[in-house]
């Protein structure tokens, strides 16, 4: 029998703007815990890329950061979820 061809994926690129609670956010820290966050059973599902912090005002720095995620094993808005516990954590 004939080996089964390979399964694609589709991959998307994500890009997200994390912002602090306040001034005194660690955002360091803040990168840290985002860049933490792991698919539970397919570690290519999640995989993080470039990152910077930006300016928003007053001293107050956002990080935006893009994350490819495999379509088929990662909901956007699961994310979205899991970065609003890692960053309720960071406070």
């Amino acid at each position: 029998p004939e080996p089964e061809p390979e399964q694609m994926f589709k991959a998307i690129n994500v890009i997200l703007d994390v912002k602090p609670w306040d001034d005194t956010t660690d955002m360091k820290e803040l990168e840290k815990l985002v860049r933490g966050i792991k698919h539970p059973t397919n570690p290519k599902a999640i995989e993080w890329q470039a990152g910077a912090l930006e300016d928003i005002g007053y001293g107050i720095k956002k990080l935006r950061i893009m994350v490819q995620v495999i379509d088929d094993e990662v909901s956007v808005d699961v994310n979205r979820d899991a970065f609003l516990i890692c960053c309720s954590e960071s406070r």
